[in-house]
Order: C-alpha cells, then sequence, then structure tokens
C-alpha cells in the first residue's frame, strides 16, 4: 500500500479499510491480505498523527455549525496590528460565493486576536457553509 498523502487518499483508506474487514476470513487464511490491513491502518493513522504545523485547539464544538478554536499564530510578530494582518491573510476562512445553497465549505464568522505570555494568539470561529 503507498503512503497516504491527503485527505482523498485519507478517506479512500477508510472505504478500502471497511470492505477489506469484511472480506478477510476468520479462520487466518488470508496470511497476504492479513498484512495488507495492517499496512493500511499504519498509514491511516501516520497520516491522522502528522505535524500539520498549526497549533489549533477546538475549544467549542457547534457540530454541522462549526467550531471555535484557539490558534496561536507564529512567533516573530510585532504588535497586535501585525498580528489581526497574518490571520486575515493566512487563517481566515473567505465566505464561499455561490449561486448554489449549500457548498459545504468553512467559512470564519468571527475572530478575535490578543497576546497571551508575549505571543500572539487568535479565537477562531468557524461556521459552514449548509
Amino acid at each position: 500500500m503507498q503512503h497516504i498523502t491527503n485527505d482523498r487518499d485519507y478517506r479512500i483508506g477508510y472505504e478500502v479499510l471497511g470492505i477489506m474487514q469484511k472480506t478477510i476470513a476468520v479462520d487466518g487464511s488470508n496470511h497476504g491480505r492479513r498484512k495488507a490491513l495492517v499496512d493500511l491502518k499504519r498509514n491511516l493513522r501516520q497520516y491522522a498523527h502528522r505535524d500539520t504545523g498549526v497549533d489549533r485547539r477546538i475549544i467549542k464544538d457547534e457540530g454541522m455549525d462549526g467550531f471555535i478554536s484557539l490558534e496561536r499564530l507564529p512567533d516573530g510578530i510585532e504588535d497586535l496590528d501585525e498580528a489581526e494582518a497574518f490571520f486575515e491573510r493566512f487563517m481566515y476562512f473567505p465566505c464561499p460565493n455561490s449561486m448554489y445553497d449549500c457548498t459545504g465549505r468553512p467559512f470564519t464568522s468571527w475572530f478575535k486576536v490578543f497576546k497571551r505570555n508575549d505571543k500572539f494568539y487568535a479565537y477562531h470561529s468557524v461556521g459552514v457553509d449548509v
């Protein structure tokens, strides 16, 4: 099994995992399939636990309505105006413009940038267009 490198491969991997678990015989006669199953699980786990480089903690999950997260901004930001500009440029999710009602894409409802212990953080409320 090849390494999983993106979210699409991850979703496909879980679908394949479900199919494989249903078709593997309990008596142990499928040694090759069991090894493939173990490799697939390992690849899924490695992808799920990878370091994304974003320090984000969800502090309130609102289900299908989105979530509120606490996000740490990178070091080296000097003042509050620079921190807000960084957030708006790199972390802000614009509202999706679509002629269809429900795109399923996330968007930023609101955010609040602040400084704590000489580091900048942001509360980020993310909604989902459903």
